[in-house]
Formats: structure tokens, C-alpha cells, sequence
């Protein structure tokens, strides 16, 4: 009998087969959560969604397997319908070797399994995406998504470095941005620095070097770097960049070890090539920070909170009295990753009555808000923080006047800010002939809530 993973593998294969995409995160928590007899209502609680939008999901997973094995598929008859799939779709994609380089296949009953298995080769030689997360639902960016494209297809630019806050969306714009653009290059990668790979290792896991790893610190690994990006042309989101800067240490000061990622950084600055490497992170990369002109391969783009786009976030957790989602979209700046925590808690604990929510003082920081914004702020070093602590204790923007009539070493203090906009975490505005300093709201309560006597 086939258990729960393999029942979950043969549906993937099967809508593979037929639509040329795999299954994404929640399409697979939906049905390993159906085949172990759980109700929507459950699924919803574990993965953060409504009810309602995971009915919604199933309805068309249900309708995208029936298509694929041509019976229809329910949450009743799942198991036994794609069970008598197995012998077919085990035999299909037997011995595919998926993002190793090297694809084979065995010889199949049918021409037009050969079809099929040389579409499998053709996406998965070029397409390696395996390390990117699922990002679900997309809202808004329409703008950037449309200058990016213009930036990349017709202004040929090389390099895209994509800058902002923790939870603002980086990710998912690069991830959506490879949709629209994928088939103008030869090979899609991601790659994520989450895991501190060492840039041998991860040049290596880009342009596969006949499947034999360069020594560290060869001298040869640049150089074979851009022959590949220059002989062919390559789409490579590299994420999570500031996973790889010093904790408590001044913004974009490399941990020891990864100072060759600077090499690369500035290679990739200076080059010209066939190819195009997005650059995600939360602080500014010094490499990478000179001024450009009209005319550079070289584009960055901070992004912001969504406009009018942001209270669909709010609207897929069916919360009540709508005309609180803008005031909402409001408090938590219209980043994605706050407005998906905040309607979850007013769905779970306010039984989506935003009106009953916003009776709390704003805003309102719950365990999961105040962990995702621990992640950003528990890296700083102490001059960072005493100066954020300083800013949340004065009411409204703090003018630098009065830091420098506040400490007695000021040198440090004008670092400290530099490190704190480049971490997007402080923001500075010129007024008549003064400069002042503002922090988010977020921030500000943040700190409150750590030091009550700043209330």
C-alpha cells in the first residue's frame, strides 16, 4: 500500500506531466493534510490561511489533478484515484536526475512518454529553482515588476540589486519577476545565503563545473564565474545577502570568511555580460552602493509598503468592516509580512472584527510581530540601539541638532545613523537648514514595550 509521501509524489509527477509545473507548498500541505483525514478548518489554523482561501485551494487542486490523470479527483477519492496512477508515473519520471546537470532517462513504453520526459529535460537543465520558497499569493508591484523588465529585456541590465526591510517583499517581487522574464535566458537559478554557503560553494552550485568543486580560495573561481555568465545567459536571484554581514557590527561589514563575496560584488559591478543577477537584502551593499547613471548596467531599487494593493492581504482573511482596511494598510506601513501577521491575529482572536482590533493602542505588537521584528533589531550593535532607544524616547523625529548637543562623542553618532539607513531602519529629512531623524512607528513601540518607562 502507498503511503501519504508517495501518494503526494505521484500527484506531483501527474500534474507535472500535464501543466509543466510541480505542486507548491500549500497544494502539498493540503493534500497531505486531506490524506490524513484533517478538515479544511484545520489546514487553515496550521499554515496561517482562512478557511474559506483554503476551500478555495483545494477546489483547484482537485480540478488540476482531475485534469491531469483525466478522472475527476475529490478530498473522497484521492487516494484511491491517483493510487492506480502509480504504475505510470513511477515508470515516466524513473531515473530523472533533477537540477544535478547531468539528465538521463530510461526508455519509456510510448513516444509519447519520450515527449514527456524530454520536456522534463529541457525545464529542469535549465530551471533550478528548488531552493526557492513558495510565495503564494502576489499583490500589487505592478510598477516594478513593469520597470524591472524594461530595465532587464530592453535596457540590458546586468545587474538588479533589490533593497528594503525584512518581510517587505524582496523575494516574492524576484520570484515574479523570473515568471514574466524566464524564457528570454538560458538558465534559471536561485540561490539563498541563509545557510552561509562560501562563494566556492556556491559559484560551483551555479555553473556545476562538470560536477567538480573548486578548491577554496582559488584564484581561478571569478574568472570561470564570468566566462559562464558571458558565454551564456543566466538569470540568478541571489537572496538573503545580508545573512553573510557581521552581527553587531556596523551595517555590510562581511562575517570572517565571506569577504570574497565583495570580490564578486564588485566584479559583477564593473562587468558586462550575457546574463542577469538579482541581489536581495536588508542592508545596502557597500560594493554596490556608488551612485549610477542613466546609462549603468547596474540598477538598484529600494522597495516601500504596497499602496491600495496591500488591503487585498486583509481581505483573504474575509475580516469585517473594510473601511478599517486602509487605516490598517496605514499602521503597518503596507509591508506584506505585517499585514499577513496582524490578519491572522485579528482572524484567530478578534474573530476578524478589525473595529474590536483597533480598539487596542496602535500599533499593536503581538508575539509574532515583535519576534519578526527582533530578527532585524537583536543583530545591532549597542551604538545602534542606544541610538534607536534614544530616537523612540522623543516624540516625533529627533532633529540632529539635538543628538549632537545630547552626546558628548559625536563622531560615533553619524556612523551609527549611516549603518541605521543603511539597514533601512532610519530615515533622515531635510528641513529648511536641518537635518532630522525619524523611525517607524513599529519601531518606536518596540522599544516601549522593552523600556515601559518610554511611554
Amino acid at each position: 500500500m502507498l503511503n501519504i509521501e508517495e501518494i503526494i509524489e505521484i500527484a506531483d509527477n501527474q500534474v507535472f506531466e500535464h501543466q509543466g509545473q510541480h505542486l507548491n507548498d500549500l497544494q502539498r500541505a493540503i493534500l497531505e493534510g486531506t490524506l490524513q483525514g484533517r478538515t479544511y478548518a484545520d489546514i487553515a489554523k496550521e499554515h496561517q490561511h482562512s478557511e474559506k482561501y483554503i476551500k478555495d485551494s483545494a477546489s483547484k487542486l482537485w480540478k488540476s489533478l482531475s485534469q491531469a490523470v483525466g478522472k475527476k479527483v475529490n478530498k473522497f477519492n484521492v487516494k484511491s484515484t491517483l493510487g492506480k496512477c502509480s504504475f505510470s508515473s513511477t515508470n515516466i519520471f524513473k531515473g530523472i536526475q533533477i537540477n544535478s546537470g547531468n539528465i538521463f532517462k530510461e526508455s519509456a513504453p510510448s513516444s509519447e512518454n519520450d515527449e514527456i520526459i524530454h520536456k522534463q529535460e529541457q525545464i529542469t537543465s535549465h530551471l533550478d529553482l528548488k531552493d526557492a520558497p513558495e510565495i503564494g499569493d502576489f499583490y500589487g508591484r505592478k510598477v516594478e515588476l513593469s520597470l524591472l523588465q524594461q530595465k532587464i529585456l530592453q535596457g540590458k541590465c546586468n545587474l538588479i540589486t533589490l533593497l528594503g526591510i525584512k518581510g517587505i517583499g524582496k523575494t516574492a517581487l524576484a520570484l515574479k519577476l523570473v515568471d514574466h522574464i524566464k524564457e528570454s535566458f538560458e538558465f534559471v537559478i536561485y540561490k539563498s545565503l541563509k545557510s552561509l554557503p562560501s562563494l566556492t560553494q556556491l559559484i560551483t552550485e551555479i555553473i556545476y563545473l562538470n560536477n567538480q568543486l573548486i578548491p577554496d580560495n582559488s584564484p581561478h573561481q571569478l574568472s570561470q564565474f564570468k566566462k559562464a555568465i558571458e558565454k551564456h545567459s543566466y538569470l540568478i536571484i541571489i537572496d538573503d545577502v545580508n545573512y553573510i554581514f557581521s552581527k553587531h557590527q556596523v551595517s555590510g561589514k562581511y562575517q570572517p570568511g565571506y569577504e570574497e563575496y565583495g570580490n564578486l560584488f564588485k566584479l559583477l559591478s564593473t562587468t558586462k555580460h550575457r546574463s542577469c543577477l538579482i541581489i536581495n537584502s536588508s542592508e545596502e551593499i557597500r560594493e554596490l552602493s556608488k551612485p549610477q547613471n542613466d546609462h549603468s548596467h547596474v540598477f538598484t531599487l529600494e522597495l516601500l509598503g504596497l499602496d491600495d494593493d496591500g488591503v487585498n492581504i486583509l481581505k483573504k482573511f474575509g475580516l469585517k468592516n473594510e473601511e478599517n482596511y486602509r487605516k490598517l494598510l496605514n499602521i503597518y506601513q503596507g509591508t506584506p509580512q505585517y499585514l499577513q501577521i496582524i490578519g491572522y491575529l485579528i482572524q484567530e482572536l478578534f474573530a476578524g472584527d478589525t473595529n474590536k482590533f483597533l480598539q487596542l493602542d496602535q500599533p499593536f505588537l503581538d508575539i509574532e510581530l515583535t519576534a519578526f521584528l527582533e530578527q532585524s533589531l537583536d543583530i545591532l550593535p549597542a551604538s545602534e540601539v542606544e541610538l534607536l532607544d534614544f530616537i523612540a524616547s522623543q516624540k516625533g523625529s529627533v532633529l540632529l541638532s539635538e543628538l549632537e548637543n545630547s552626546y558628548q562623542v559625536y563622531e560615533p553618532i553619524v556612523s551609527s545613523i549611516q549603518s541605521l539607513k543603511r539597514r533601512f531602519l532610519l530615515s533622515t529629512q531635510q528641513i529648511n537648514a536641518e537635518v532630522s531623524l525619524e523611525i517607524s512607528s513599529l519601531i518606536r513601540k518596540f522599544y516601549h514595550k522593552l523600556d515601559p518607562r518610554l511611554l
